[in-house]
């Protein structure tokens, strides 16, 4: 019994690792998006 909790939360921390690892690869590209716009949007302001 003991060995399955252990296997049980052994998952959960790779799934939630897992998770976290998307979620920062996916703000990371919202954040380099926003940057993106930022620029561009201050290139057309400028010219």
């Amino acid at each position: 019994m003991k060995l399955q909790l252990f296997d049980y939360i052994d998952k959960s921390a790779e799934l939630l690792n897992y998770y976290r690892n998307i979620l920062e690869e996916i703000s990371e590209n919202i954040v380099d998006y926003l940057w993106d716009s930022l620029d561009n949007s201050v290139i057309t302001n400028i010219t």
